[in-house]
């Protein structure tokens, strides 16, 4: 699948952020003709572990197979251990991924079928304690190559900063595609952010390793875990 880069804005702005996603799609516009191809949203909860765990302790999940057969989504077959380590587990929805549940701890990360969310709330409550939660909603555009996914994340009413997501769609490997998109964001003239471009194993990829939608999640666990201060 194409590369994706995020890109984070919480700078003090004199911008009100309601007014941030139109902003920055004006600016797209101005140095584009970028086609609207609609709305989108994500959500990320955070669970903290009620007991800490000794190292190298794994969770056992009962998690039904996949329904829909697919080698690349990487879902755990039942009762497949899922790596505890670390006092937090992630868990995040992209719609643009639909049916995707990405699940991330400090040591993995994985896509589960939506059966485990009900799993972790029914058997593993004593373990894991639901936190907070941030959620965004945003505009979507694609420009040539490019599609490029806009939002404001908040907590509740509070605003935490604004996520883009940038996927560079002719390119399925990083080391190739990560110039390209930073080229890409640093001429739309935006608010200074940071860039976040991680992969596997925080970035330590193997050559010409293609990218998936795991990598993707892992951008974004990353980015919105300072988003909660994690």
């Amino acid at each position: 699948m194409p590369v994706a880069g995020i890109y984070w804005i919480n700078t003090p702005l004199t911008t009100p952020p309601q007014n941030m996603v139109p902003l920055l799609a004006d600016h797209l516009g101005k140095r584009h003709q970028p086609l609207y191809i609609g709305k989108w949203s994500l959500e990320h909860r955070l669970l903290r572990e009620t007991v800490p765990s000794s190292s190298g302790t794994t969770t056992t999940t009962t998690t039904p197979p996949p329904s829909n057969n697919n080698p690349t989504s990487q879902s755990p077959q039942p009762h497949q251990q899922i790596p505890a380590g670390g006092n937090y587990m992630q868990y995040l929805e992209l719609t643009h991924h639909p049916g995707k549940l990405i699940v991330s701890t400090p040591s993995a990360i994985v896509t589960l079928d939506r059966e485990f969310e009900l799993l972790v709330r029914s058997k593993l409550s004593a373990l894991w304690s639901h936190r907070q939660t941030l959620r965004g909603e945003g505009l979507a555009y694609e420009v040539d190559d490019f599609k490029v996914r806009i939002a404001n994340i908040l907590q509740g009413e509070v605003w935490k900063g604004v996520l883009v997501e940038v996927e560079y769609a002719p390119c399925s490997v990083l080391a190739a595609a990560e110039g390209v998109i930073r080229g890409f964001v640093e001429g739309l003239g935006w608010p200074t952010g940071r860039f976040t471009f991680s992969g596997k194993g925080g970035g330590k990829r193997v050559e010409g390793e293609e990218w998936s939608v795991l990598d993707t999640g892992r951008q974004y666990c990353e980015v919105l875990r300072m988003g909660w201060g994690g």
